[in-house]
């Protein structure tokens, strides 16, 4: 195997964070285009919550498609594929690493261990891909093997903390006034979850 090169991290623009994202699922097709305008920064394929069971064949083809054609919007290109523990999941990193495509990030839904990255790491590498790799914290062991999981490899480009699922899991609600009050800059310790 050769070892992987990856891209140098662009420093975040905290001026207008909402501005600068966009996501989209890989279905209907024709729509990624219009869905991805340059002034974006980040623009997500979400193969995985944004997709009804029945289209993910479909919204799969679609998004490696549109990342196949190496877009041009100046945007980066994140793909958030279905957990590893589903059938949908393995069948969407099959066809990324039988794929030319190459996203800048694969976002990994409900990152439980350090294992799941160090697999997508080892599969990527294989393919020849420089994908970077972002894992999305979405439950109880996940927060308990946060540590293990932030180091299990250099493709790590960072973590996400995924606040709806996580809270269903701990048996509370999420409270998104908290949540915008600490990306506002408020000086009170916000509440995240209610028991």
């Amino acid at each position: 195997m050769r070892a992987a090169t990856y891209p140098e991290r662009q420093p975040h623009d905290r001026a207008d964070p909402y501005s600068k994202l966009a996501v989209h699922s890989g279905n209907p097709p024709g729509t990624l285009c219009e869905g991805f305008p340059s002034r974006r920064r980040v623009a997500i394929l979400d193969l995985e919550d944004a997709v009804a069971p029945g289209d993910k064949e479909r919204a799969r083809t679609t998004a490696l498609d549109y990342l196949t054609g190496n877009p041009a919007n100046g945007a980066l290109h994140p793909l958030r594929i279905n957990g590893l523990d589903t059938p949908a999941g393995i069948s969407d990193l099959d066809a990324l690493v039988g794929s030319p495509a190459a996203p800048d990030f694969l976002v990994l839904p409900k990152t439980e261990t350090a294992g799941h990255l160090e697999i997508l790491d080892r599969l990527l590498t294989a393919a020849g891909k420089a994908t970077r790799l972002i894992g999305l914290i979405e439950s109880a062991r996940g927060l308990a093997a946060v540590d293990a999981i932030a180091t299990a490899t250099p493709r790590l480009a960072g973590l996400m903390l995924g606040a709806a699922d996580m809270a269903a899991d701990l048996g509370s609600t999420g409270a998104w006034e908290p949540v915008l009050a600490l990306v506002s800059g408020a000086s009170s310790p916000p509440v995240l979850w209610q028991a």
